[in-house]
């Protein structure tokens, strides 16, 4: 009954609960989203923590241990050749029937050989292509991807989500922090397309004229890397008279990104220059 827990120890098993929850739910969206990638069919993140859930409630009544998807397991699985919930169900039957009349066969078995078993399976989930495609595209991915693989063969399965995870969350933060911006140039007049002048050579730019691409959200985080980046484009182009800030890229702006605004216009009045803020989304205005 509720009123029979110890509650004294409620603090103590909170941390670990989460930790729990939250590595449970790594692991078996990762191995779903893997499946699901090599299937062509798509995985609804917030089912999949749903189902967790509900499994995880109704288990704590009987005292169950917590639920989650077992990379191993589900590779056998998948390699096996099961299309629906019925091989999970026929799975857990055979388990049972193992368990109850047939365990002392199994146990003189070497453990080399069930590791066997899910290297051969876990060896099917593992995309060569995909690795060579990343090595094109982006190769931070790629890192991420050869971080992952070894933490996982070295250190272990969860640590292994764990550290990519937070890996990731780092890359993203860097992203955020050092926003891609461009100095944009005129390469056709009718109708007037501009480009960036470092990735188009034949871009002009107009005299006088000083026009920034910015490709990210501009608050707390990036806001002062952006003045002065602004600042040392004026620098670098003196005779500019007229800045144009193109924010079509710009999805968010808070207050203190909204102040950086301020001051750089405020910057221009003082050397006489004239700034501009075009195709900022409704949001920003």
């Amino acid at each position: 009954a509720p009123w029979n827990l110890p509650w004294e120890h409620v603090g103590d098993l909170a941390a670990t609960s989460v930790s729990v929850a939250f590595i449970a739910f790594l692991e078996s969206f990762a191995v779903a989203k893997t499946i699901a990638e090599k299937e062509h069919y798509e995985v609804d993140a917030r089912q999949e923590l749903l189902a967790l859930g509900l499994c995880n409630i109704v288990g704590s009544f009987f005292r169950c241990m917590p639920v989650a998807g077992g990379f191993g397991r589900s590779a056998v699985n998948y390699q096996s050749g099961a299309k629906s919930t019925l091989a999970s169900m026929l799975t857990a039957g055979t388990v049972l029937m193992v368990v109850l009349f047939l365990t002392p066969l199994f146990e003189p078995l070497p453990k080399a050989v069930l590791g066997a078993i899910i290297v051969a399976a876990v060896s099917t989930l593992v995309d060569i292509q995909e690795m060579k495609h990343l090595w094109k595209t982006d190769r931070r991915d790629l890192f991420l991807l050869a971080c992952a693989f070894g933490c996982t063969m070295f250190v272990g399965l969860l640590e292994g989500i764990l550290i990519a995870a937070a890996m990731s969350m780092v890359l993203v933060l860097q992203k955020a922090v050092v926003p891609h911006g461009a100095v944009l140039g005129q390469i056709e007049d009718d109708p007037p397309i501009y480009r960036n002048i470092d990735r188009f050579p034949e871009a002009k730019q107009i005299d006088g004229v000083l026009i920034y691409r910015l490709d990210a959200p501009l608050f707390f985080a990036n806001a002062d890397l952006w003045r002065d980046r602004m600042h040392q484009l004026l620098q670098q182009y003196p005779t500019t008279a007229c800045v144009v800030v193109h924010g079509g890229a710009v999805s968010h702006m808070d207050s203190t990104g909204a102040h950086a605004v301020e001051g750089f216009i405020k910057e221009c009045q003082r050397h006489e220059r004239e700034a501009f803020f075009a195709e900022f989304n409704g949001p920003c205005r």
